[in-house]
């Protein structure tokens, strides 16, 4: 676990998989990224990033991917691998971004996308 620790610090990069619960298993990835906003500015934007990807019985399987930047905006891209959890998460859409906003989180963008599993 130290070890585990000690690469997370050096490398800026969390990686997990395992079960969240019997049955439910998680892929989880945490990673700092440093983009240039544009060739003129000096320093780079610090940009974290969380990826997680799980099977849900009703929503089919599930990739959610949070950005956050420097200046506080949140980008928020959902995707789900079947028609009807793509239409349950579009569903659900404006009662999320109402409730990320009112934890203080500053939504830049949000998009729920259908995608092919892999």
């Amino acid at each position: 676990l130290v070890q585990q620790q000690l690469d997370a610090l050096a490398t800026q990069n969390f990686a997990w998989q395992g079960q969240i619960w019997p049955g439910q298993n998680l892929s989880w990835e945490i990673e700092e990224n440093r983009d240039r906003q544009n060739t003129q500015e000096p320093a780079p934007l610090l940009r974290w990033r969380t990826r997680l990807k799980l099977t849900l019985p009703k929503l089919g399987e599930i990739s959610a991917q949070l950005a956050f930047n420097q200046g506080g905006a949140l980008d928020v891209f959902l995707s789900a691998d079947s028609p009807q959890g793509q239409a349950s998460l579009q569903d659900a859409r404006a009662l999320l971004m109402q409730q990320l906003e009112q934890s203080g989180l500053a939504l830049n963008s949000f998009s729920v996308q259908h995608a092919s599993p892999e």
